[in-house]
């Protein structure tokens, strides 16, 4: 049987939050595949869905609160859905993990940064290390992200942010997972220190093979580090394509066209930056119709009206009436 291409194949995914007897809808219809040893990222404004798409696929949705509503999520091949909860304990660490955004709120302050990783360890202990090989396997995982074993003794407390981000990503990498998940790796840190972050992340992908889905608000981090992205706006994938297809000329969603507008450019002579009107949309009552069209510079009737389809040409998609035949009909 020939190898599986893809380690993550997302298919019409919704989620939804029920808050005060109201259901936000957070994520809709997303679908995109990770090819083994590939970079997405997945860009978009606070509030898009993106990070809400990563905890569908962890099943990691609070209980009670938030629900896959539709839509498939493939982990190697296996339908998250169907695997019992102990299942997914060994899911998670092993198959794909996460790098979560905030280091001072991911580790534990009253526990050493070396039972942290070997906690970690234990609970996805598939392998049945011994004692003796999960201690040595939290010297080794420290060193790889360049933190000498002799620290694995100290508190966060003791460790810069920067430190405690390599932390976060040595627990995320303990177990060598196959997908790994970097949720706005480099936000609480500084400039110099997010350089340093972003190429340990790149040389560990190198070194362990992994996939992985890079989420941020920097379109800078998503051309030097991933090989396709997604445009997500309200919930949904409003553009997707390789790195060239969307940084480069073409067709391109206004949306993703006012995300470059927004960028500040260096060179003499260039434009002033030119903001996205308006706010997104109340993910509890989304407007009818594109949900970008509210705040849409090129938005036509049609726009108003009818959810667009999703239009394809070489792998590149994009979901606007500016590029159907309907919308020309329309417009």
């Amino acid at each position: 049987m020939a190898e599986k291409k893809y380690a993550l194949e997302i298919e019409d995914l919704y989620v939804e939050y029920i808050s005060d007897n109201a259901a936000v809808k957070a994520v809709n219809g997303v679908s995109f595949r990770l090819e083994k040893g590939k970079t997405v990222g997945l860009v978009g404004e606070t509030g898009a869905g993106k990070t809400t798409t990563a905890l569908a696929m962890m099943r990691l949705l609070p209980d009670r609160v938030g629900k896959m509503a539709g839509g498939t999520v493939r982990l190697m091949g296996d339908d998250v859905m169907s695997l019992s909860e102990k299942q997914m304990n060994m899911v998670r660490g092993e198959i794909i993990s996460m790098i979560f955004q905030d280091p001072m709120t991911a580790l534990n302050p009253i526990m050493t940064v070396g039972k942290q990783i070997e906690e970690s360890l234990r609970l996805h202990n598939s392998g049945g290390r011994s004692k003796e090989e999960i201690k040595k396997r939290v010297e080794e995982v420290l060193e790889l992200v360049g933190i000498p074993r002799a620290r694995q003794d100290d508190y966060p407390m003791q460790f810069s942010g920067g430190m405690k981000q390599r932390v976060v990503i040595a627990i995320a990498l303990a177990c060598s997972p196959d997908i790994l998940i970097a949720d706005e790796p480099t936000t609480a840190l500084d400039v110099t220190i997010q350089a340093q972050v972003l190429e340990l992340i790149k040389e560990m992908q190198q070194t362990l093979g992994m996939s992985m889905i890079m989420i941020t608000h920097d379109l800078g981090i998503v051309v030097r580090n991933c090989d396709e992205v997604g445009i997500m706006y309200a919930g949904q994938l409003v553009e997707y394509g390789t790195v060239e297809q969307i940084f480069g000329p073409g067709r391109h969603h206004p949306y993703t066209e006012g995300l470059f507008g927004s960028i500040p450019k260096l060179r003499s002579g260039a434009k002033r930056l030119v903001p996205i009107e308006g706010l997104m949309p109340d993910p509890t009552g989304l407007p009818k119709g594109c949900k970008f069209s509210p705040r849409c510079p090129r938005c036509m009737a049609i726009c108003r009206e009818r959810e667009p389809g999703e239009t394809e040409r070489d792998g590149h998609r994009l979901k606007c009436f500016l590029y159907s035949e309907e919308g020309e009909k329309n417009g």
